[in-house]
């Protein structure tokens, strides 16, 4: 059974390193740094991801998706 919340625009960064390690290097590959000195970014996903110009939540949700499904390079 999966006990990982959804994989969702609003969720908080902190939860998303937690839940979905595997995704700290896809997402910083994309210019979205979620760990700064140790810590997670305080706020969700679509507020990091709208600091870095990133607005189309969609689209990245779908990539980062897809990342999982492909497992590690």
């Amino acid at each position: 059974m999966n006990n990982r919340p959804p994989l969702r625009e609003d969720i908080f960064v902190e939860d998303l390193v937690e839940a979905y390690p595997e995704l700290i290097g896809p997402l910083a590959f994309k210019g979205i740094v979620c760990i700064v000195c140790g810590e997670a970014y305080w706020g969700t996903l679509k507020e990091l991801a709208a600091s870095k110009g990133i607005t189309d939540m969609e689209a990245l949700i779908k990539d980062l998706r897809m990342d999982m499904a492909q497992g590690p390079i």
